[in-house]
């Protein structure tokens, strides 16, 4: 390194020498540090992007799975609000059919009455208690959900 210090073999390096070379010696450790500083920079910000890259990635990945779990939760709610209609429309028909019914069990036996001397013999059944009524509609397949 001793580029100020001459060329033949005999001559000792002065001090001015030996921090002239020192200098450029610390000339270079600067500028090799400001190229690994500059590398190290480089490094980090190609980092910085391929990880916020890999952040859009997946909040879109979330959003379209959000969106999906959004649709399911609405067709879910949509079937729900179509199965309890139906089921309330369902329960209104029995009912009415029940109410029907009752009514024209109800008129048979007073028309009989009318036709007869004797009251006493004719006289209507009390009507079956709610759970018999139930009960009837099961065995004869009214209270059985329609299928789809």
């Amino acid at each position: 390194m001793l580029k100020a210090a001459g060329r033949t073999a005999d001559v000792e390096p002065t001090g001015h020498a030996l921090r002239m070379d020192a200098l450029h010696l610390v000339r270079q450790a600067a500028e090799f540090a400001d190229v690994i500083e500059r590398d190290a920079q480089r490094a980090s910000a190609s980092q910085l992007r391929r990880a916020e890259a890999e952040i859009r990635k997946r909040q879109e990945e979330l959003g379209q799975h959000e969106g999906e779990v959004e649709r399911f939760r609405r067709e879910s709610e949509r079937l729900r609000a179509e199965t309890l209609n139906a089921a309330r429309e369902e329960a209104r028909q029995l009912l009415a059919d029940a109410n029907r019914e009752a009514s024209q069990d109800a008129v048979r036996p007073r028309r009989a009455r009318r036709g007869s001397s004797n009251s006493r013999a004719t006289r209507p059944q009390s009507s079956p208690t709610p759970s018999a009524q139930k009960s009837s509609r099961r065995s004869s397949g009214l209270g059985r959900r329609r299928q789809r």
